[in-house]
Order: structure tokens, then sequence, then C-alpha cells
């Protein structure tokens, strides 16, 4: 197991697909990694090759996007979760993610937003909303299939990124 080097990160994670182009000679592998800040993807990379040439295989093709991270106490991170906190009357905590994210792309861009469980759906108001019962148990999830959000969730995403907005123009200034 490789380990990360970061309390925010988990160990590396593979996502591995056969793909359609599969010939009577061959078959093809891709893997999604998702690798912690700090992780070299040659590391990775290496022991994938090692298992792969063990089975009379090889790597044909790398595609790398290097981890997209912002320390927890950057301040403009501190004035998101403040924000947080004071909307929703919590102490929470940064969240980094293991997935790609569009922030990389922008300089020194920043993922913000609120997680509502699809177990545990908080609101503005301090009442704990139920999964629908027209979704499945365990369905409902961010970014998957039935995803959901009730209207008092949206109103207090709303509210999320209408004050971290001002805040943070605020604190650019």
């Amino acid at each position: 197991m490789i380990m990360p080097a970061n309390e925010f990160a988990e160990a590396v994670k593979v996502l591995g697909a056969v793909s359609g182009e599969t010939s009577e000679d061959a078959i093809v592998l891709h893997f999604d990694i998702r690798y912690a800040v700090g992780q070299a993807h040659e590391q990775i990379i290496e022991r994938i090759q090692a298992q792969a040439e063990a089975a009379g295989g090889r790597i044909v093709d790398i595609l790398n996007d290097d981890p997209y991270y912002v320390q927890a106490d950057d301040p403009r991170v501190q004035l998101l979760t403040a924000t947080y906190n004071d909307v929703l009357g919590c102490e929470a905590r940064p969240v980094a993610v293991g997935d790609g994210t569009h922030a990389r792309f922008i300089p020194r861009a920043l993922n913000f937003g609120p997680e509502f469980h699809a177990d545990h759906v908080p609101a503005v108001d301090g009442i704990d909303l139920e999964t629908p019962p027209f979704i499945a148990p365990g369905a409902g999830n961010a970014h998957g299939a039935d995803e959901w959000a009730s209207l008092k969730n949206l109103k207090t995403a709303f509210v999320l990124y209408a004050l971290g907005l001002v805040r943070l123009d605020q604190y650019l200034q």
C-alpha cells in the first residue's frame, strides 16, 4: 500500500476498467488513479508496471494530472470555513476530496460548497430532512444516480455561496 503524505488524503485509490479495445491478443485496461498530495505518480506507475510485466503486460500510455491541494491554514480557506460554520451553526473543518477538480486549472482557485449527505441532510433552520421515499436506499449521493437536494438545502447553499463571495471580495480588496 502506498500511504498519503498529508492528513486529509487517503491511501492511493486505483479505479480500473476493461476497455472496449480488447482484442484476441490483448486486454486493454484504463486506470483512474487518485493519489495524495506529496506522493509521486512515478512511484505508483513503477509498481503497476512491475505487476504488469510479471503478468506479461506493459504500460503503453500515461496521462497524469497532479493533485491540487490548498492548505487548511490558507486565509481564504479559513474565511470560507468560517462562513460555512456561521451559516450552518456548526464547527466543521475543511474537507479535501480525492477527485479531479476544475479548480486545478485556475490559478489560486478554491472549491467550496456544502456537503449534504443523503442520509442526514442539515437545513438552515435545524430540521433534518429524510431522503425522499422515491430514492432507493443507498442512492441519491452527490454525483451519483438519483442525486437530489431539498429546496431548503438549495437555499442554504445559495446563502453560503453569496456570503462566501461577499466575504472573499472584502478580504481580497
